[in-house]
């Protein structure tokens, strides 16, 4: 095959794949094995919303792809953000900040979202009937 055809496919191979991402790094001293995919999480708007103690486990950063193939809506970044969240073991996520980038001459459009992934602390729960004493 020639070099310019390899090339080619290579480009539209990349461009097809989009450059979605989705990271996160530990923060916490807990380390908790991971939970299922698509695990159970609250999602609080901000950190002043949580009502319970809790420990910070991860920073979050999810980007959704921008090519047309990928689900580059808010809803796809959460999707992506909430499925790290289950990696690093946590509660729920509280989100910092989510952005959407319009389409330009480069790009479908994309969206983003980072947040704090956090576990609530034991004798904590939401429901008072199963609280500790």
């Amino acid at each position: 095959m020639r070099p310019f055809v390899r090339m080619g496919i290579a480009t539209i191979g990349l461009f097809l794949a989009g450059c979605s991402s989705t990271g996160y790094v530990r923060v916490g001293k807990s380390t908790l094995p991971a939970k299922a995919e698509g695990c159970q999480l609250e999602v609080f708007a901000a950190e002043a919303d949580v009502k319970r103690p809790f420990e910070k486990l991860c920073l979050l950063d999810a980007k959704t792809g921008s090519t047309l193939y990928n689900d580059r809506s808010p809803e796809g970044a959460m999707k992506r953000l909430r499925k790290a969240a289950c990696i690093c073991g946590a509660d729920a996520v509280i989100i910092t900040s989510m952005e959407r980038k319009g389409v330009s001459l480069a790009s479908w459009g994309s969206s983003s979202a980072q947040g704090v992934a956090i576990r609530f602390l034991e004798g904590t729960s939401a429901n008072p009937a199963t609280a500790g004493p």
